[in-house]
């Protein structure tokens, strides 16, 4: 889990859960191969969370905050014992945060 990030006002924090939820449920529908995102490299992830993005009507690279929320997003699944720790991990940091 990362625990340097403590506060909803900190420059980098996570999507909000309803959003990663929204990105799983997108993923199953379209990506069906994808199994776990702990699974995938950074790259991988953040190209679908691109792409997920794009699918909505927002362009984001590199430069655009919610890319660099994706990005902390992915710290939590890169970290976390499975999908569903780092969805608890997730929940817990936005509880925390408030």
């Amino acid at each position: 889990m990362i625990s340097n990030i403590t506060r909803k006002d900190d420059y980098m924090s996570p999507i909000r859960h309803a959003g990663v939820i929204a990105f799983l449920d997108w993923i199953r529908r379209t990506h069906p191969g994808v199994r776990s995102l702990k699974s995938l490299s950074k790259d991988e992830f953040m190209s679908l969370a691109t792409a997920f993005e794009d699918s909505k009507g927002l362009v984001i690279n590199k430069s655009h905050r919610v890319y660099e929320k994706w990005a902390v997003t992915q710290g939590f699944f890169r970290d976390g014992a499975s999908d569903t720790d780092a969805l608890e991990s997730l929940d817990r940091f936005w509880m925390n945060a408030q």
